[in-house]
């Protein structure tokens, strides 16, 4: 194998590489323009004790800190999934309160990072059946994600969603879903023990 023959065998990986970053990242555009038009049209307002505790992490996040002091009549300030001793601060972990913080720092609105939340979702869904599927089936459910009624509608307008959760699992599903491709395509596994029983 001459030099000439990886250079190009490097230029064709390169035109796939290049060719499946549009099919994943359409599905994650057209979902956060989705969000972004259905929140325009039904407002999204915090109404439950968790959106109030993300969005008290956030705030947090915004001004450089991880938690609050505790304030002079922390009494008054106990309610659901904040604590106030020994600090201030709500009780989930940081993820969605930084995507919400983040949509605040670029966008202005903390439902920015909800849009944010639901493109990196459906960008995640489409790489993952990339793994498995054909090019055009992969994007067609990602295409599907993106428009999917009760995930625009419910929780592109809920700040207490499943977006990030679908992403990152996604993320998991699609590394071992390659990892199981290429051991397969070495001859490493044997690949009936990777089919249900």
């Amino acid at each position: 194998m001459g030099l000439n023959d990886a250079n190009e065998g490097g230029r064709r990986t390169g035109q796939v590489r290049n060719t499946q970053a549009w099919v994943w990242s359409l599905p994650g555009i057209l979902a956060f323009a989705v969000a972004a038009i259905v929140s325009a049209w039904i407002p999204p307002v915090p109404s439950v004790h968790d959106d109030f505790g993300h969005l008290l992490i956030a705030e947090t996040l915004l001004h450089g800190r991880i938690s609050n002091p505790t304030p002079p009549s922390a009494e008054s300030l106990q309610t659901f999934h904040e604590l106030v001793y020994p600090r201030y601060a709500a009780k989930f972990p940081i993820g969605t309160g930084s995507i919400l913080a983040l949509g605040h720092l670029i966008f202005g609105t903390y439902f920015g990072g909800i849009w944010l939340s639901a493109g990196f979702a459906c960008s995640a869904i489409t790489w993952m059946l990339l793994g498995h599927f054909k090019r055009n089936i992969a994007l067609l459910f990602g295409l599907l994600s993106a428009l999917h009624p009760y995930w625009q509608t419910g929780w592109s307008q809920n700040i207490t969603n499943g977006w990030l959760a679908v992403g990152a699992m996604s993320l998991i599903v699609g590394g071992l879903l390659r990892i199981r491709g290429r051991t397969v395509r070495r001859g490493t596994v044997d690949p009936s023990a990777w089919r249900p029983a």
